[in-house]
């Protein structure tokens, strides 16, 4: 009898996940969710430029970290106050590409953006920003920032060429 709880225990809680899972994936709309972090990734760039960071304070999570160029771990607070403290760092700040994956309540947009500092170079971000759906909306939850400098393909380079035998 025992062997026999254990295992319908075991199957409702293998049909309980599954469906979660189901449940969750279909929670969103992904063409809007893609249209949502696409701005977001504009939105994030621009407060470097507009030196405003209130579209932060909901695009990302109160529980955000990130890791900048350097490998310095920062918060939601220390990103919004380093804004703040103004002024703006960067004369201009485009988004050149995203890509977009989804794995149910998840998102992973990993793209570039081409910077220029205010008396100083043109460089390029590499970036990837983790979203998580949660309470009904998409945040960013976790970044992590590469700096490169321009090359002679241009601001996007060759981000998402994974071709690896071209020369």
């Amino acid at each position: 009898m025992k062997k026999w709880m254990k295992v319908g225990i075991i199957f409702m809680l293998m049909t309980l996940v599954t469906f979660s899972s189901v449940a969750l994936a279909l929670d969103y709309n992904e063409k809007e969710a893609r249209a949502f972090i696409l701005k977001g990734s504009q939105v994030w760039a621009d407060t470097g430029v507009t030196g405003d960071p209130t579209p932060l304070e909901t695009l990302f999570a109160d529980d955000f970290i990130g890791t900048d160029s350097e490998g310095r771990l920062y918060t939601k607070r220390d990103f919004i106050n380093f804004i703040k403290s103004g002024p703006a760092p960067f004369e201009s700040n485009k988004v050149n590409e995203v890509k977009i994956r989804f794995f149910g309540n998840i998102a992973i947009a990993q793209g570039s953006e081409t910077f220029k500092l205010k008396n100083g170079p043109t460089n390029r971000f590499f970036w990837t920003d983790i979203y998580l759906l949660r309470d009904g909306r998409w945040q960013i939850v976790a970044a992590q920032d590469m700096m490169a400098p321009m090359t002679d393909k241009g601001a996007e380079g060759d981000l998402f060429n994974l071709d690896t035998n071209k020369k």
